[in-house]
């Protein structure tokens, strides 16, 4: 089976919004040295204040995320996948006194763990497919554990017909927060468009436009959507309520990749698009606003082993 990124991780985080690079939090890949190969990546990033539509006051996010990628080469044709990530985001209410009556931080501190496993088969050198389990925690501080678990699994196809252009789909089915189960398709794709430009979907349901000068330097625009739900404090201002954040980021990105195993990546743009819906505990909503788009900017650091 050749070298290539697990397509199954890729899904994962377009299902959490986790990530908004394709590289941030990629299962590693496979070396012919050793069967078993992990990856860690570190992250952070902060999205400025920006003012709500409808409420009075603004909000800004800081985000800090560590991911843990497990490959284990079972055979010629099959590799089993196992990942593990959590991110903790801290968002900054800032004279929000109208958005939820009697307060203005409906809430604060959020934790989202993860943990998935799956394998890829190859069927031949240039087909494969791929199937893979996981389940998410995501809640604030204070809210009941059981209250912040989902769960789903998702199926694959990759057929990759040159060196040049890889195509393939995924089919994701999740369940949500109070809400209905969720299915629907992923496009894959890998397009060399030119000698040193390459076109790709990637994580957080992201697609970029890359240019490597070189073996070290790479540089790029992306865009994609984020989608955070997340259960509420049971005795916050909303008691074991949902929210809802979801956003649209467009940027560019840097790379610098001094050797194989080391992976640094930096990011700035801006977040249009931006969303934030509250729900009571049966998951009525109470509360939508739009915000106005603001500036955020990232670093990710990848260590492969």
């Amino acid at each position: 089976m050749s070298s290539r990124p697990s397509h199954a991780m890729l899904l994962i985080a377009l299902l959490a919004g986790t990530a908004t690079a394709q590289d941030a939090v990629e299962a590693p890949t496979e070396t012919k040295q050793s069967p078993l190969s992990v990856a860690l990546t570190l992250s952070g990033s902060h999205a400025g204040k920006a003012d709500f539509d409808d409420a009075t006051g603004s909000l800004s996010i800081t985000r800090l995320g560590a991911a843990l990628g497990i490959g284990y080469k079972l055979s010629d044709k099959a590799s089993l996948q196992i990942g593990m990530s959590a991110e903790h985001s801290h968002y900054d209410f800032s004279s929000s006194t109208n958005l939820i009556a009697g307060t203005s931080e409906p809430f604060d501190d959020i934790l989202i763990a993860r943990f998935s496993a799956g394998l890829d088969f190859a069927i031949d050198d240039s087909r494969s497919w791929f199937v893979n389990g996981f389940i998410t925690s995501s809640g604030e501080s204070g809210a009941d554990f059981d209250d912040t678990i989902t769960g789903g699994g998702m199926v694959g196809y990759v057929h990759t017909f040159n060196e040049k252009l890889t195509l393939g789909v995924g089919v994701i089915g999740s369940s949500r927060l109070e809400d209905d189960f969720l299915v629907f398709p992923v496009p894959i794709i890998r397009w060399q468009v030119a000698e040193k430009l390459v076109l790709a979907t990637g994580q957080g349901a992201s697609v970029s436009l890359t240019y490597q000068p070189s073996q070290t330097w790479a540089v790029g625009v992306e865009g994609g959507w984020e989608r955070r739900e997340f259960r509420l404090d049971k005795d916050g201002p909303v008691p074991s309520g949902i929210a809802l954040d979801s956003r649209i980021p467009l940027g560019v990105f840097a790379r610098f990749t001094p050797n194989q195993n080391f992976i640094i990546g930096g990011r700035v743009g801006a977040h249009l698009g931006s969303n934030l819906e509250i729900s009571n505990a049966q998951g009525r909503k109470i509360v939508e606003d739009d915000l106005d788009p603001a500036i955020y900017f990232g670093l990710d650091l990848t260590v492969r082993f």
